[in-house]
């Protein structure tokens, strides 16, 4: 348990860890979220919210903030899930591997011990990023889009 432990924080707390979260929450940004009916043209939520007005996004459905939320999650963010949830674990898997640590440290702890260890710290740590940066992009849809759609068309 004391080596899962230590598995645990050294994944959480590195660079990886943060940049798997910011990767995350960026891709939940490049999903569609609007389909213009004049010229069928498709915007992502970087695009709409640069490229349409106030007044447009407040008067179409797809735009409630759990709409935004709904489609964030689908398109770029399920294909790279799988990559996203390695970066934490894999940084620190790398630097105990390049300086020789693991040999020493298999033979303090056991293999299976060590084994269970990494797994466990591995699986826990992508899961906390990945869940990190869906919950950012969830906070800044809830904050930049209406709460409740009102139909004005």
């Amino acid at each position: 348990m004391k080596a899962v432990k230590c598995d645990l924080n050294k994944s959480i707390i590195n660079l990886g860890f943060f940049g798997a979260a910011l990767v995350t929450m960026l891709l939940c940004f490049t999903a569609s979220v609007y389909t213009d009916t004049t010229d069928s043209r498709t915007y992502s939520l970087f695009e709409s919210m640069t490229a349409l007005d106030r007044e447009t996004i407040l008067s179409y459905r797809e735009f409630a903030s759990v709409n935004v939320l709904r489609s964030g999650l689908t398109g770029y963010v399920s294909m790279f899930i799988p990559i996203i949830t390695a970066f934490p674990f894999m940084m620190t898997f790398c630097a105990e591997r390049n300086s020789g640590l693991m040999r020493s440290t298999i033979t303090r702890t056991g293999k299976y011990r060590y084994y269970f260890s990494k797994f466990t710290a591995a699986f826990v740590s992508g899961g906390l990023a990945v869940m990190l940066g869906t919950a950012l992009f969830g906070i800044f849809a809830y904050a930049v889009f209406p709460m409740i759609f009102h139909p004005r068309r």
